[in-house]
């Protein structure tokens, strides 16, 4: 998935009009993880989605990161 593409559709899951590499992940609430959650089960289906992994990000670039080349 395409870089630009990620960060709409992570928008739409942290519902903001918009989001860059910098912002925070932290204000995710327990609906909104599910919700990305889901977007990852949806869009990456061949990711096991590491929840400590994940827990450690603190910014949208680190959720980047995350996901490695699976985002480009």
């Amino acid at each position: 998935m395409k870089k630009q593409t990620f960060l709409i559709e992570l928008a739409k899951v942290f519902k903001k009009k918009s989001l860059n590499k910098n912002d925070s992940v932290k204000e995710l609430d327990s609906l909104n993880f599910l919700e990305l959650m889901e977007f990852s089960n949806t869009n990456f289906k061949d990711f096991d989605f590491p929840i400590d992994e994940y827990r450690k990000c603190k910014t949208i670039n680190d959720l980047i990161r995350l996901y490695g080349k699976r985002i480009n």
